[in-house]
């Protein structure tokens, strides 16, 4: 599903555009008024997002923050019952 979602027409070109121009400190700077309950999960073997951008964000959210073992950019399709498990676990205790 996420490679044909990758090649749809005009997809490399908007990655592309967002690695090149993106700052991470443009969001880093405003998660704080977010204001409500959130989870960051992540993957210790993230080759995109690093583990110093995991804990700014958990940290500016005043979130929990899972980083999986064996898990990568994309740990929803890596472990999906671990990531089921945190996210319900997360829902349940709102």
């Amino acid at each position: 599903e996420t490679g044909r979602c990758l090649r749809a027409p005009g997809t490399a070109e908007a990655l592309w555009h967002l690695t090149t121009t993106w700052e991470p400190a443009q969001v880093a700077d405003r998660l704080g008024e977010v204001g409500v309950p959130a989870v960051v999960i992540g993957g210790i073997d993230d080759r995109i997002v690093s583990l110093d951008a995991h804990h700014t964000a958990a940290e500016g959210l005043g979130a929990e923050l899972h980083l999986l073992e064996g898990a990568g950019h994309a740990p929803h399709e890596q472990q999906p019952g671990v990531v089921a498990g945190i996210i319900r676990d997360f829902v349940t205790g709102l």
